[in-house]
Formats: C-alpha cells, sequence, structure tokens
C-alpha cells in the first residue's frame, strides 16, 4: 500500500490518497480524480519519481493545461510543505495503528 500526499500551497489544504501500486496510471487516476472535485491547479511540483515525469503524465498536464515542475533529486526541502505533511501524517497513523492494531 501507497499514499499519495498532496498539499496546495496557497491555501495549505492537504489531501492522502492510498493507493495500492504507485505506477503512472494509478497516480494519474487519483490526480483527475483530485482535479474533478477541487479543480485543476496552474501548476504542480512534485519530486522525479518516475510516475510524474513518465510521458503519459506530462501528456496528462499537457491536456490539463498544468505547467509541471520538479524538484532537485535528493533535495526534501525543495516540497517542504508536502514533506512536513507526509511526516504529520505518518506520525498519526503510527499512532491509529498501536490504539487499534486488529483493525
Amino acid at each position: 500500500m501507497f499514499i499519495l500526499t498532496l498539499v496546495d500551497y496557497a491555501t495549505r489544504f492537504a489531501e492522502a490518497v492510498p493507493l495500492h501500486k504507485i505506477d503512472t496510471e494509478s497516480v494519474a487516476e487519483a490526480l483527475v480524480d483530485i482535479y474533478s472535485r477541487l479543480g485543476v491547479p496552474e501548476e504542480v511540483l512534485s519530486d522525479q519519481g518516475k510516475q510524474f515525469i513518465s510521458d503519459c503524465m506530462k501528456e496528462v498536464c499537457r491536456l490539463l493545461g498544468i505547467k509541471q515542475k520538479t524538484t532537485a533529486p535528493y533535495n526534501l526541502m525543495c516540497n517542504g510543505l508536502v514533506e512536513r505533511f507526509t511526516a504529520t501524517l505518518k506520525t498519526c497513523l503510527r499512532r491509529l495503528c498501536s490504539e487499534q492494531p486488529r483493525q
């Protein structure tokens, strides 16, 4: 199980999406679902994971009119807001799993 995390830098709204696979198709489907609910952003900042820089994802961004940007490799500070949200989410999930281990 994987978790795709997204944060709107303007509003600080964060969302976590569980995924069975972290491939381009799964990520693109999740993003299109989110964009259909919340609106299409002008630009997206992501790391350089192959699911984000693939030709398929570039085409999705082109069709939706999204400017695609990527962070420098191995530089977590470039996407600090998402990294902070991910750390908080991990803490919450650990606590939840320790309090309710069988659910």
